[in-house]
């Protein structure tokens, strides 16, 4: 549609708390505490859930054309 650097920041600001929040879990820094593996699946499961939120707003917030109601 034309709108490029909404997506790039939302999937790059992703990738970004993943890394941190891996970092965080898994090796149990910053006072986290230390989960390895499952430190990994929490990680990735809330940076998903952050990314989908974002682009949710972004979704309502933007008149795309292929808008629709959840």
């Amino acid at each position: 549609m034309g709108e490029t650097k909404l997506p790039l920041v939302i999937s790059v600001s992703s990738v970004l708390i993943h890394v941190v929040l891996n970092y965080c879990l898994i090796f149990g820094h910053f006072g986290f505490p230390c989960l390895g593996v499952e430190g990994a699946a929490v990680a990735t499961l809330v940076a998903r859930i952050v990314e989908m939120v974002v682009y949710l707003i972004a979704l309502k917030l933007n008149n795309v054309p292929f808008k629709t109601r959840i």
